[in-house]
């Protein structure tokens, strides 16, 4: 009886991963590195038809044909925003280009899912909310995928429970000599920020010898410190965040990670932990299992690249979804970058 009960099970999950969700095509814009390593493995994974693969280079377009034979190889946005059949267009070409390419699709009526950053500069994202709503309000989505990671929505949900005081947020890496920054590297942990504590104003800010960035962010009372920097080394990055809350202590390391460590009682003031000494009780509130090799383990749902995906594509076949990373709820974090663009 428990041997079929537990085949029966295995059989309903194994129908509901082939069954096939989504009906409605795309167009992919851009096949680099991170659209070869995050976006399309997703796309397959939930088999979404790719009608268009847009590239420049006429080197990749032929290699490009070849790995997708069931998609259009094209080198203009053209033919794809004349197609009715498609809903939706990812852009996941340089950051440069983005503005450009984000204005055109919507002034076209498609949705977007477009990745990091959609735009240089706080100007350029008012112009784009502004096409937005000028060519129908279709979803956009934004590719800051960590906000999507199961372990930073849940540490959301504690944070209703436990009302935050103050957190320290370290993202470090090694030299980017390739772009820039602030747009390209920077702009995860300031999102985070502002994603988990509200719009933030800057209370302080410096920059050292070596191009580190220390930044004081007040979230109307609740006041964070962050450090950013490309001083250190790609072999061991440092992406931590910890909140001190009125409940506790919460731990998120990268998004793999989260612990909370609960408040020490007191007495006449006195730490009860003082008096009677005990093992801390850490609790492990999210951790990444690498040992059972399901689609929720696996390093692109970790990270948050599956969830953000999904609520798009839930979105444009108007199904439940969780909210996206709009366009218009990005005003307040590039208000930051564009004060931080502004300090010497």
């Amino acid at each position: 009886m428990l041997q079929e009960t537990i085949a029966r099970y295995k059989r309903r999950q194994a129908a509901a991963q082939l069954a096939c969700r989504y009906t409605k095509a795309v167009a992919l814009v851009g096949l680099g590195q991170h659209a070869l390593a995050n976006i399309i493995p997703v796309l397959e994974q939930l088999r979404i038809p790719l009608r268009y693969i847009c590239v420049r280079s006429l080197g990749t377009a032929t290699l490009a044909a070849r790995r997708f034979p069931q998609a259009r190889i094209v080198a203009t946005l053209d033919p794809i925003l004349a197609d009715p059949a498609v809903a939706a267009l990812f852009v996941t070409s340089s950051p440069t280009s983005h503005f450009p390419l984000a204005a055109s699709i919507l002034q076209s009526g498609k949705a977007l899912f477009i990745e990091k950053p959609p735009c240089q500069t706080l100007d350029q994202l008012h112009q784009l909310v502004r096409l937005r709503h000028t060519h129908g309000d279709l979803p956009v989505q934004v590719g800051l995928q960590r906000v999507h990671a199961p372990a930073v929505q849940l540490l959301r949900r504690h944070l209703v429970r436990h009302h935050p005081d103050h957190y320290l947020l370290r993202y470090c890496t090694g030299a980017y000599p390739e772009g820039d920054p602030l747009l390209d590297l920077y702009i995860h942990p300031l999102h985070l920020a502002t994603h988990l504590f509200g719009p933030g104003m800057v209370r302080s800010l410096i920059r050292t010898h070596n191009g580190t960035i220390l930044i004081c962010l007040d979230h109307n009372g609740v006041v964070g410190t962050l450090e950013l920097s490309t001083a250190y080394s790609w072999q061991q990055t440092v992406d931590q965040l910890t909140v001190a809350t009125s409940g506790g202590t919460y731990h998120l390391q990268g998004t793999f990670e989260l612990t909370f460590m609960p408040q020490s009682g007191t007495l006449g003031g006195i730490p009860l932990e003082k008096i009677r000494p005990r093992h801390p009780s850490l609790r492990t509130l999210y951790r990444h299992d690498t040992f059972s090799p399901t689609l929720a383990n696996n390093s692109l749902a970790v990270s948050g690249f599956l969830g953000e995906i999904t609520a798009f594509l839930d979105t444009i076949e108007h199904r439940p979804h969780t909210p996206l990373t709009t366009l218009e709820s990005l005003v307040p974090l590039y208000r930051t970058i564009d004060y931080i663009n502004r300090q010497p």
